[in-house]
């Protein structure tokens, strides 16, 4: 459930929806507001940086480290995620029902510009948030 869940909703998400121009407030945290109260809450916390040793970074649950590549904090997020999953470099770190733990790793040219692990049910209310934006 949690790879289909990747690949169907994170992939393919940023795909065929957020990755088009006119589909940008998806992922605003000024025109998406439970998107900005999600963040506000620190239930995932984002970390922007230029820093080239990614590999150096111990990241905390539900907290990313990631290079801003979009228009948006959340929209480099996700495409971040998206590069994650379709390249296959995430791992499944528990594997409990109650308890699903992810970690995630973008890469651009063989240099790591994304690492981050999160609750698989944070990145469920996440990606929740974002698709059922209707501004």
């Amino acid at each position: 459930m949690a790879l289909m869940f990747l690949y169907r909703n994170v992939g393919l998400l940023w795909e065929k929806q957020l990755s088009l121009a006119e589909n940008r407030n998806m992922c605003s945290l000024v025109k998406n507001k439970k998107l900005a109260k999600f963040f506000k809450q620190g239930k995932v916390i984002y970390n922007i940086t230029n820093r080239g040793k990614f590999d150096e970074i111990e990241t905390k649950l539900n907290e990313f480290h990631y290079t801003d590549t979009k228009s948006s904090k959340v929209r480099s997020l996700m495409s971040h995620l998206r590069n994650s999953v379709m390249h296959g470099r995430y791992k499944v770190l528990n594997r409990n029902l109650t308890e699903i733990i992810i970690k995630f790793e973008d890469q651009h040219q063989g240099t790591t510009n994304m690492t981050g692990k999160m609750l698989f049910k944070k990145l469920q209310e996440l990606i929740a948030i974002i698709e059922s934006f209707n501004g």
